[in-house]
Formats: structure tokens, C-alpha cells, sequence
């Protein structure tokens, strides 16, 4: 499945074409300020980051505002942010970014739960492993 679908969002595998959509949100200090990444300076920064996003067995997704009955038409056709697994062992790593302009609307919590629930319900891992190996199994 290369597609979530949420009340408000649509989340589609993040793929090359949403380079230049990645790069505004990668390259604004505001939004990066959290990350251990940081700020994007160039678009071709911005390129190499996300050939790591681009695995054959990556997990991670734009996020864009979708058509609703109360929104016929959304306000950008840009990707609003990027949730998805940056790391699968030792242990996952969940994240997510946001263009500063979508911040304060719910958006990061309704991609982070859809997220949540379809790579719980794909991946193959022991819930009662204690971890104490130090791997992941997923």
C-alpha cells in the first residue's frame, strides 16, 4: 500500500518528484530546529538526505492535504510534511516535519497516528521481546 488515507491527509510514498517540496521544508531553520539533521542550505543537501529516505524498504511519506467534503479544494497541492521510519535497527526511529505554515492544526498528530497503525500492522516483530539484545526485530 503506497497510500494512507485520514480525515484531512493524504500521505503517498515519498519518492524524487517531492525533492523541491522536501528542500522548502528541509531548508527552513524553524522547521529543522529540532532535528539532529539540520538545515538544508541547497537543493542538492536536500537530494542526498533523502536518498536515504529512498530505500526499497523505507517507510516514509509526504504528506499533503486532501479533498474533503468541507475542503473541495485544498489550499496547496504542496506536500505540508514528511512522517515516516528513518532508522529500523537497533531500534525504529519514528519522525516528522512540518512546513512551519501547517503547525498548530493537528496535522502532525493525525500523520504520526495513520502512520502508526499501518507500519504496526506490516511489520514483523516479537511484542513480547523485552529488547534487552540490543537488535530490533522488526
Amino acid at each position: 500500500m503506497d497510500q494512507i488515507e485520514t480525515p484531512h491527509l493524504r500521505l503517498t510514498r515519498l519518492t524524487e518528484d517531492n525533492l523541491d517540496d522536501f528542500h522548502a521544508i528541509w531548508s527552513l531553520p524553524e522547521a529543522t530546529r529540532w532535528s539532529s539533521r539540520g538545515c538544508r542550505k541547497t537543493i542538492e543537501e536536500s537530494r542526498e538526505q533523502m536518498k536515504g529516505l529512498l530505500v526499497p524498504d523505507g517507510e516514509n511519506f509526504a504528506v499533503f492535504l486532501r479533498t474533503t467534503s468541507t475542503t473541495p479544494s485544498p489550499p496547496t497541492t504542496q506536500m505540508i510534511g514528511i512522517v515516516g521510519v528513518f532508522r529500523l535497527s537497533p531500534i525504529v526511529e519514528l519522525g516528522y516535519t512540518f512546513h512551519p505554515s501547517f503547525w498548530g492544526q493537528g496535522y502532525a498528530t493525525e500523520s504520526v497516528g495513520a502512520f502508526v497503525r499501518r507500519f504496526w500492522g506490516i511489520a514483523s516483530y516479537d511484542p513480547h521481546d523485552d529488547g534487552d539484545d540490543g537488535y530490533g526485530d522488526l
